[in-house]
């Protein structure tokens, strides 16, 4: 099973993708066609890694896709740049790009990382297109947030955007009306405007 700070990317890859879409970077109609998932095994690999399967830590696929186009790998261990080269070469024409995140935790038990991301060239070799270092509170800064007291439990919070009648009842005229004073309800139905 893995731990928190394995898929600690994950929780980063899908706010990223809702500001693509809140920003317009990427349309609604281009989200439905992508697929997010993590554990779903592969195996349409190319010679020499044809007999080879693989379950990215997390990985975008577009539909129609046999293999993914953005996977990310992350671990303590050496054998990442093994697995970033399986994406690549052997997903090569499918895998555009692989994050590798490699976590080292020093004697003093600080944990910290290095993001790289890759791709390959025409030729099939395999290029660093960016890295950068992150720390674990900068991971765990994303998860520890606190809301305001007036909605830090669910019953506050629909306290806080839905006016229930008399009998206590949220009617569907007031849910509508709600849903559209709260930012993030419309943000997150903005995704699917006109698809549904």
């Amino acid at each position: 099973m893995p731990s928190f700070l394995h898929d600690s990317h994950q929780a980063w890859v899908n706010r990223s993708i809702c500001k693509a879409v809140s920003q317009q970077a990427l349309t609604p109609s281009e989200y439905m066609t992508m697929k997010v998932s993590s554990g779903t095994r592969f195996n349409s690999f190319l010679p020499p890694y044809q007999n080879s399967e693989k379950e990215p830590d997390l990985s975008v696929t577009l539909a129609g896709m046999m293999l993914p186009t953005i996977v990310f790998e992350t671990g303590y261990s050496q054998s990442l740049t093994k697995k970033r080269d399986l994406w690549l070469r052997g997903g090569k024409g499918s895998v555009q790009i692989v994050f590798i995140i490699k976590w080292n935790k020093s004697r003093s038990g600080v944990v910290k990382g290095d993001i790289e991301v890759f791709a390959s060239n025409q030729q099939g070799s395999v290029l660093s297109l960016q890295k950068e270092k992150t720390w674990l509170n900068k991971v765990f800064d994303l998860h520890n947030f606190k809301l305001p007291e007036d909605e830090d439990t669910p019953e506050k919070r629909v306290r806080k955007i839905f006016r229930k009648d008399e009998n206590g009842c949220l009617d569907i005229q007031e849910f509508k009306e709600g849903s559209k004073r709260d930012e993030t309800i419309v943000s997150a139905l903005s995704l699917y405007n006109g698809l549904v």
